[in-house]
């Protein structure tokens, strides 16, 4: 009988691509001379490499050691490399003096991957923000997200020709952005999100020069998003997260999708609501004619007490995918429903649609239901007009696992009278659930930075 020492080098490889780093090297490598030499070299087993440490004294050493392998077998192979510090339970000073050695270390690897050029797609997250030292080597890389507790944007985007090759760049945490910072010029993809506290900050002047870009997600203050308004006509994709809603929109009549959840702070004045209300009224359609011509998917958390954009959204001619995130304005009724093939909506809003809803939108193939903050008689409605819908073929409910339980009648009845129609549930509760539920409807409002996400990106 044939051992697994019989196997060929690239089956073994194969095997081991199944294991994480960490299995690889403290469980594999250990086996004998041949698997350790394959585990730790093999070409196939370096291209994509993720590793986490903890924020301690022993993480960091292990960090360090991690690092050194990384310069003696990586560089020139790893072409993705995802890796997280998470923020260990010491004082601040015992952190803060793991988090410089973890940088110093962290730096050394990651300018001599760069320097090689086979590095292409970085992930850094934890305690990682402030290690911009390395960011003049790379000569390829063209993905970078990072995820910090803490982000000077400015610190490694400063020398001149830095990340020169860089197209898309994600940076979440509590960022710090200035306005003449340069950006890589072949940017096609920009998400700056500075938590849930709004960022003052005016945006880099350099944004209106980005000539290729086509998706930018941000979550800035009013005065923060002046930029806008010189933005490339290459921008496809505007989404303003838990933001302001800026009086520019109508210039940018390139989008073809369009995101916008507002943010009200506490004390603001009811002016400031109905200015933004009246922004976007211009921009979907102005005294002049309609704006934004090209959106063919909206996402509209609109503002209670203004009156709803009917008319407006009657003007978008190729508009196909709706999000309306409002919990107490009922959507807009009008001829505009039977254009489009996708809609999300809060349940009571659906709900008071929900007679109507068949014939308005008879072309409807998907439908988004916000489930939390309705009652049981309202998801009731909505499960009830789902088998009406000709064209529907998949829906999907957000919502918590005790309040699809209190419906799961209405539920099972639903699936019964529509088998065709596949159903999809998205708990609200997890960590990912909110933002999985929108990206099935459509729309992308915080990019998924996990290391799962990362290496599927590729």
């Amino acid at each position: 009988m044939t051992s697994i020492n019989g196997l060929p080098d690239e089956v073994l490889v194969s095997i081991f691509s199944r294991l994480s780093l960490e299995e690889r090297h403290r469980s594999a490598a250990l086996a004998c001379r041949r698997w350790r030499q394959l585990c730790t070299s093999a070409p196939q087993l370096l291209r994509c490499i993720g590793a986490s440490f903890e924020g301690s004294q022993r993480g960091v050493d292990r960090l360090q050691a991690f690092c050194a392998w990384l310069v003696q077998h990586g560089a020139g192979r790893v072409e993705r490399l995802s890796l997280q510090v998470f923020e260990a339970e010491e004082s601040f000073d015992a952190r803060y003096a793991a988090e410089q050695q973890a940088a110093a270390a962290l730096s050394t690897a990651l300018a001599a991957c760069g320097a090689a050029g086979s590095l292409t797609a970085l992930r850094l997250a934890g305690l990682l923000g402030q290690t911009g030292m390395w960011a003049g080597a790379m000569r390829g890389l063209r993905q970078l997200w990072i995820d910090a507790a803490s982000l000077d944007v400015q610190s490694w985007a400063s020398p001149p020709g830095c990340l020169a090759t860089l197209e898309e760049l994600c940076a979440s945490g509590r960022i710090e952005v200035a306005p003449f910072m340069p950006l890589p010029a072949n940017l096609t993809k920009l998400y700056l999100y500075c938590g849930n506290q709004l960022s003052t900050t005016p945006l880099p002047r350099k944004l209106s020069t980005l000539t290729r870009l086509h998706a930018l997600y941000l979550n800035f203050a009013e005065e923060g998003l002046s930029t806008l308004a010189h933005l490339s006509p290459s921008l496809r994709h505007l989404s303003l997260v838990n933001s302001h809603w800026p009086a520019c929109l109508s210039q940018l009549t390139g989008l073809e999708s369009l995101y916008l959840d507002y943010h009200d702070p506490p004390g603001a004045p009811q002016a400031a609501a109905a200015s933004a209300a009246a922004a976007v009224a211009a921009a979907l359609h102005g005294p002049s004619g309609p704006r934004l011509q090209q959106l063919t998917r909206l996402a509209l958390d609109w503002l209670p007490g203004e009156p709803a954009p009917q008319a407006e959204l009657a003007a978008l001619r190729s508009l196909q995918n709706f999000v309306w995130l409002s919990y107490s304005q009922d959507i807009p009724p009008g001829p505009w429903l039977a254009r489009l093939q996708s809609l999300m909506a809060c349940v009571g809003p659906l709900a008071r649609l929900a007679p109507a809803l068949p014939a308005a939108a008879p072309n409807l193939e998907f439908l988004g239901v916000q489930c939390d903050a309705g009652s049981k008689e309202q998801l009731g409605a909505v499960l009830r007009c789902i088998p009406r819908l000709p064209a529907l073929r998949r829906a999907a409910m957000e919502g918590s696992t005790a309040h699809f339980s209190l419906s799961l009648q209405p539920l099972m009845d639903a699936q019964r009278a529509a088998p065709h129609v596949a159903f999809h549930f998205f708990d609200r509760l997890s960590m990912s659930g909110s933002d999985s539920f929108l990206r099935a409807c459509g729309h992308e409002t915080i990019p998924d930075m996990s290391e799962q996400a990362f290496f599927s990106a590729q």
